[in-house]
């Protein structure tokens, strides 16, 4: 809840920009509603297992009343939501849709159109809260399934903010910018503070103090053109104008004035120039203005700065990872033994865990748990089970169950350079 609520708040407040003089109180009452159905639909985990279809009835409930409230509250009239309003309302939105602006931010005052921009943001963050806030369903597969709604509720609501920032130049980037890392490090790490704190606070301090780092390259880019156009950003042209004054223009000058210019144009054509080349003025640079070759590419500045970046968290991944104690990697083979289907108590230890999966899944399984066993209660600074001893434990207890236990143990046991649960 804690991680939702910033990155919606974000996201609704980068799309309401997109008109003049947005109704902040419209907002903040539309981002309490998308918050809110997510609190309800999380604090339903504790009906289950014992009221799990009233459970089920309640989410259904809590998402249609927010679904239909938020329209309320972004500002259509209450009586165009009954059926008798609906052919009115299906209007209204029809003749918003169709005076919708070419250039944002849209200062006009058609209800219409102001309402379908604000419609966007309901449509987006409650199914995003959904996505987001439902609990993760027993049994396995439920964890992975809830990691991948998780990233559909991101992506909605970053759709929202790069929509937003690529129709219209934000005031203050560098502070969004900020703002909006600082909401990702939440969504990203906040769930996970409470399971492997030491690893989700490292992993954050990394992609904080790189986006600091990263501001002056973002401050010596900032007054060139933009690195993703806009999609309503076209050029005007001025309009030309009418035959009628051209030739009134024209007739209005004396006609000694009208020979000579004649006389210059015939020269000028002589000498291979035209009068818009002779009149045009130099164009000269501004004082702050380079060549293209003054400097490195900006695209390469930034593929470096990204290399960097990885670089970055691969070391303090690494770091984290050799500072992982052994009872940790115990207990992750207990959680991807259960993700998979077994059943693993609490009492069982090391040894009656490797003789288990010595006879049920085979030698390989069997000495992941014996590299666990010597490490822990063995010799002192033995090392940890390398990535091709966890490619054998997962290929032994996903063998011969089919693609989708093969992907299911994929997600619960990944290869050790993508795990970035360590």
């Amino acid at each position: 809840m804690a991680a939702f609520a910033p990155m919606c708040a974000v996201a609704a407040l980068s799309w309401a920009e997109l008109i003049g003089d947005p109704p902040v109180w419209r907002i903040a009452a539309l981002v309490a509603l998308a918050t809110g159905c997510g609190l309800v639909l999380n604090l339903t985990a504790r009906l289950e297992p014992d009221g799990r279809a009233e459970a089920r009835i309640v989410r259904v409930v809590t998402v249609a009343v927010a679904l239909v409230v938020g329209p309320l509250a972004a500002g259509v009239p209450p009586g165009l939501l009954a059926p008798a309003g609906w052919e009115q309302l299906a209007a209204g939105l029809t003749s918003g849709v169709d005076g919708l602006p070419t250039t944002w931010p849209y200062k006009g005052s058609d209800f219409w159109v102001r309402e379908t921009v604000l419609l966007a943001i309901p449509i987006m963050t409650i199914p995003a809260a959904a996505f987001a806030l439902l609990p993760p369903a027993d049994g396995p597969g439920g964890p992975e399934a809830a990691a991948v709604r998780r990233v559909g509720a991101l992506l909605l609501l970053l759709s929202l903010i790069g929509f937003a920032g690529s129709e219209r130049a934000l005031s203050d980037p560098l502070g969004r910018g900020a703002l909006l890392l600082v909401a990702l490090v939440a969504w990203l790490f906040l769930p996970r503070l409470h399971a492997r704190p030491a690893a989700a606070l490292g992993a954050s301090v990394a992609i904080l103090a790189a986006g600091l780092a990263s501001l002056p390259l973002a401050a010596a880019l900032a007054p060139g053109p933009a690195l993703v156009g806009g999609f309503s950003e076209k050029p005007k042209a001025a309009p030309p104008a009418p035959a009628g004054q051209r030739d009134r223009g024209e007739r209005s000058r004396p006609r000694p004035e009208r020979r000579r210019q004649e006389q210059r144009s015939a020269d000028g054509g002589a000498r291979g120039e035209s009068p818009e080349r002779r009149e045009r003025p130099e164009r000269r640079k501004s004082p702050g203005q380079g060549d293209a070759e003054d400097g490195p590419p900006a695209g390469l500045v930034m593929l470096a700065a990204i290399a960097a970046l990885a670089v970055g968290l691969f070391v303090v991944r690494r770091r984290l990872r050799r500072s992982g104690s052994a009872g940790d990697e115990a207990d992750e083979l207990r959680r991807v033994l259960e993700r998979l289907g077994w059943s693993v108590p609490p009492e069982t230890t090391l040894a009656e865990l490797e003789r288990e999966l010595g006879q049920s899944a085979g030698p390989a399984a069997a000495r992941y748990a014996r590299r666990l066993r010597e490490r822990r209660f063995g010799t002192p600074g033995s090392a940890p089970p390398s990535g091709l001893d966890r490619r054998a434990l997962r290929s032994a207890l996903t063998a011969g169950h089919g693609p989708r236990v093969r992907l299911r143990g994929l997600l619960a046991l990944p290869p050790a350079a993508l795990d970035l649960r360590r």
